[in-house]
This record gives structure tokens, C-alpha cells and sequence, in this order.
């Protein structure tokens, strides 16, 4: 009936609203139990717990909201089906996130590296729309990496560029690739790098090359 249908969707935005601030807890945690620890980010225990709680978050959080964007219907006013696009465009949900790491980058640097984008889908025929690549993905989980990734490496350029005297910034590159197979997206900068022996550190929480500050 209508009303368990209320029933039920209050109660799944409950839950939402009762984790809200899961991701802000366990940050400041994991930071102090990082500080005691004084190690190059957490345990493998912790690290597997913590794989396991945000994907499990993550999941359950896309589920409410697919469910709250649809309530009946075939699609969104946007066309969208919930919460997924059928036709995300690549290209436009990187120049989103582009667009929003710059602001915060202007914030601290005062400035940002520009952006080289292009895109390229080779398992279209019609040379008139190659560069538009396309794809069936949730674009705010895209958009949500892509800002942490043009955040990490528009700091990494904008340090690297002042402690080598460089007067402009060099640009950041991107490409995107699609064949039948899959989508590829290729980002590069000149931000110096990271050292090899520390390349497997990369995905553990709380590793990080920037400067430490208190929660």
C-alpha cells in the first residue's frame, strides 16, 4: 500500500541521515591513531577494515539514492535513470571536476594549472563524433574521483613549479580513450612525481606527501 511505501522510504532515509557523519569519524580516528602510531598510514587490518565499511557505505548509500531519484518512475526529469546516466559523457564530468578543484586550488595557490582534455571513442566509425565518449556510470562517483585526482595533482604541480622557479604552470593533460573493450582516462602532470619506494603506500589511509594538520 501507499503507506508501507512511505514507511519504507522513510525508513531507508533513516539510515542515510544516521551515517552522515561516518566518513568525518572515522577520518578523525584513523588521524589519531595514525599519530600515535607515527606510521606511513594504517595496519593492513585497518585498511582492510576500512576497504570494507565505505564500499558497503558507498553501495547502500547509491541504493537509497537510485531509489529516492526514481519512486516510481522510468527516469528522472533529467533523464537519468535514478541515479545512473545512460550516456555520461566522459569528457564533461572531467571538466566538471576540473572546474571545482580549480576553485580550491585558486583558494591556496592563488592560481592553477590549466587543462589539456581530449577524448577519443575508436569504436565509433563516424569521425564527426569521435571525440564524444560515452558510457552507462554514475556520474557523481566519477566526478567525486576525477576531484581528487585534479586536487592532488594541481597541488603537486603548484609546489613543484614554485620550488623549481617556474613562472607559469605547466598544464595538466588528460586523455580519454574508448574502445569496444573499455574506457581508459589518462591523467598527466608535471608535479615531480613520487618516489618508486613509495608508490605502494599510495592507496593507504592517511599516506599522504602533503602537510599534516589537525582535525
Amino acid at each position: 500500500t501507499s503507506q508501507d511505501l512511505d514507511r519504507f522510504t522513510e525508513t531507508v532515509n533513516m539510515i542515510r541521515k544516521r551515517h552522515l557523519d561516518i566518513v568525518p569519524k572515522m577520518a578523525q580516528a584513523v588521524f589519531i591513531l595514525n599519530r600515535i602510531n607515527s606510521s606511513d598510514g594504517v595496519t593492513e587490518t585497518v585498511q582492510y577494515f576500512l576497504d570494507r565499511l565505505y564500499i558497503n557505505r558507498i553501495s547502500i548509500h547509491m541504493l537509497v539514492s537510485h531509489y529516492n531519484a526514481l519512486q516510481g518512475e522510468d527516469k528522472t526529469l533529467t533523464g537519468m535513470v535514478g541515479t545512473i546516466d545512460q550516456k555520461c559523457e566522459i569528457l564533461d564530468v572531467c571538466n566538471d571536476a576540473y572546474d571545482a578543484a580549480s576553485i580550491m586550488c585558486d583558494q591556496e595557490y592563488f592560481e592553477h594549472p590549466k587543462l589539456r582534455a581530449s577524448a577519443m571513442d575508436t569504436s565509433d566509425q563516424n569521425e564527426a563524433t569521435q571525440d564524444k565518449v560515452t558510457a552507462t556510470y554514475v556520474p557523481s562517483h566519477l566526478h567525486h574521483i576525477l576531484f581528487e585526482i585534479f586536487k592532488n595533482s594541481m597541488r603537486a604541480t603548484c609546489e613543484f613549479s614554485e620550488q623549481k622557479g617556474v613562472s607559469e604552470l605547466p598544464y595538466i593533460r588528460v586523455r580519454i580513450f574508448k574502445t569496444k573493450d573499455d574506457i581508459t582516462i589518462k591523467i598527466s602532470d608535471l608535479g615531480g612525481g613520487i618516489n618508486r619506494a613509495a608508490s605502494g603506500k599510495m592507496f593507504n589511509y592517511m599516506y599522504s606527501t602533503a602537510p599534516q594538520v589537525a582535525l
